[in-house]
Parts: C-alpha cells; sequence; structure tokens
C-alpha cells in the first residue's frame, strides 16, 4: 500500500498548477481518506477553479501534524475529525477555528465507530456489549473520536475502563492482529478493515451511530489566512467545498476513489456502493456535539479544561 506515494503525488500536481495558473493557492492539510472525496471532486470539477482558487494538498508524517501545520501558518485549513488535540490547539491560543460541518454518524450508513472481533474472542458473535469484558481493544487515538466512542459503548454496557485492556494502536496494525486472534477487538474508523478484501475474516459487532445517531464527527478548520484574511477568500473555499460535497452525494464519482481503491488495495465497487447520507450538505455546525465531546476529554485528561464550543468555531463563513 503506498499510500505515501499517492499523497505525494496528489500534492505535487497541486503544487505545479498553483505556479502555473496565477490563482490563489489554498494549502489544505489532511489524509487521502475516503472522506475527502467531494473535496478531490470539486477539484476535479473544477469548483475551485471557478472561485477562482488553486489546492494544495499537504499531507503530514502524523495525523498529530495536522494541527501543527495549521497553527504554524504552513496550511491554511484542515479537514479532520473532532480530536482532543484540535480543541486543545485552539483553546490554547492556536489561530484556528472550526468553519463547517462536515460528517455525521448516520445508523445504517458507514462502519464509522463499528467494533469488530476476533472470531476466537467471539466464537458465537457480539452477542451481547458485556462480552467486552476483559478483552484486549484498540482505539486508533487516545484523543480521537474512535476513544470517546467506546466510552460510550462501556457507559451502555455498564461496564468502565477498568474491566478491559485499551490499547491504541494504528489500524492496519490493529487489523493483522484482530486477524491473528493476538488483539480480540478494535473500533472502527469506517475505512480500515471494513471495506477491505478481508471483512470476512472478522466478527460484526455493534456500531455506534445507533447509540449515538447524528452525532457530528468531522469538520473543515481554517487556520490564520482564512481568518484574518478577506473573508470572501474563506467563503469562496468553503462554496466549493460543499458543491464538491452536493455533487458526490447526488452520485457523481472522483477520480480520487479509482486511485484510493488501487493504492489501498481496496475493491472498488464496494467504494462506489458506499453510503453517503452521512455528509453535512450544508456546512452547519453541531454546537452540542462538539461541546459533548470537550467535555469528555476534559474527563478524560486529555484537555485541561473543558473548552466552550463557542470558542472553537467561526461561523462568519458560514453566516456569509
Amino acid at each position: 500500500m503506498n499510500r505515501r506515494l499517492f499523497a505525494a503525488t496528489l500534492a505535487a500536481t497541486a503544487c505545479r498548477r498553483s505556479r502555473s495558473s496565477g490563482k490563489r493557492r489554498i494549502r489544505l492539510a489532511a489524509l487521502p481518506r475516503l472522506h475527502m472525496a467531494g473535496f478531490y471532486l470539486a477539484d476535479e470539477l473544477g469548483y475551485f477553479a471557478d472561485e477562482g482558487l488553486e489546492i494544495e494538498v499537504i499531507k503530514p508524517p502524523l495525523a498529530a501534524g495536522i494541527y501543527v501545520l495549521l497553527s504554524g501558518g504552513e496550511a491554511d485549513a484542515t479537514i479532520t475529525s473532532i480530536s482532543a488535540g484540535l480543541i486543545n490547539a485552539i483553546g490554547q491560543g492556536s489561530r484556528a477555528r472550526i468553519a463547517a460541518g462536515r460528517l455525521r454518524l448516520t445508523p445504517g450508513c458507514g462502519d464509522a465507530g463499528r467494533l469488530f472481533g476476533s472470531r476466537q474472542a467471539f466464537p458465537e458473535g457480539f452477542q451481547s456489549l458485556q462480552l467486552l469484558r476483559g478483552k484486549r481493544i484498540a482505539v486508533n487515538s487516545a484523543g480521537g473520536p474512535q476513544n470517546f466512542y467506546l466510552d460510550v459503548f462501556l457507559r451502555t454496557a455498564g461496564l468502565t475502563r477498568a474491566d478491559l485492556d485499551v490499547q491504541t494502536l494504528g489500524v492496519y496494525e490493529a487489523a493483522v492482529l484482530l486477524g491473528s486472534g493476538r488483539l480480540d477487538a478494535m473500533v472502527s474508523l469506517g475505512e480500515d478493515i471494513a471495506l477491505s478484501s478481508t471483512r470476512g475474516q472478522y466478527v460484526e459487532g455493534p456500531v455506534v451511530s445507533d447509540l449515538l445517531p447524528g452525532f457530528m464527527y468531522s469538520y473543515l478548520t481554517f487556520g490564520r489566512s482564512l481568518l484574518d484574511g478577506d473573508l470572501a477568500v474563506g467563503r469562496a473555499f468553503l462554496r466549493a467545498c460543499l458543491r464538491g460535497t452536493r455533487s458526490y452525494v447526488s452520485g457523481t464519482i472522483p477520480r480520487f476513489l479509482e486511485e484510493f481503491a488501487r493504492t489501498n488495495q481496496l475493491e472498488l465497487p464496494a467504494l462506489l456502493a458506499m453510503c453517503r447520507r452521512s455528509f453535512v450538505l450544508d456546512g452547519s455546525i453541531d454546537l452540542d456535539d462538539i461541546q459533548r465531546f470537550a467535555a469528555w476529554s476534559a474527563a478524560q485528561g486529555m484537555s485541561p479544561e473543558e473548552y466552550q464550543a463557542e470558542s472553537l468555531i467561526d461561523r462568519r463563513f458560514l453566516d456569509a
């Protein structure tokens, strides 16, 4: 899986376009994941060009590096899931703000936050969340939404973290360990083993969207140059992003999906059939969901205090 080469190629292509066209360049820090399909479609269909913009995608070596690029001014915007890292960066003074919502947990739509288990640990399937007691379970990031989802599962089952062994592992490492039986369960990102050809090797468990329907977990965040610069630029960028999202949800297929399937050794038909109802078409921001996550982050000791949701967002671009 040459994901680094794929991301570098996308970024290099964008750089060449921006140097040659003279349009205003927007640098987006993001990882090339499936939720980016609408963004790449907007670029492919010329929606950014229509707004006088050129796009450069910057892939950080680690997901946490996104906030470093944004706060340091090396990136103008980012698309990422809600996390303690994002909340802390903004709450502790980084010139960044959430500008629009992107994805919600939608029952019956996708595998974001689904539990997958090994067949050794769950030979008769996930008959009850109580079966998690004593199990070794992986989340992708201590401060990310998967860890938050795990607490939702535990609270529903009347369990605590003391009742199981929680490990922080990368999704691909976790999938390998799960298949070999050296890990009992993992919380899915929604585009890891959930879409791979090896899905049948695992036991499918409950999905958090059934317990937390409508929770908004992904956002578009602006950095200093867009927040302090000409409002029209940020507004144009957001408008093109939303236009791309609507085109993707309506059924238009970006070339990005073909590249993503080849690079990550996934079946293209599975990507094309993927549910698209989780995307937020108007960019609206759910303050209650941000506050809920901020409260959880503070309670877990991942944030020094419970930051107020209003202090983490900037509505000017949506309002405009």
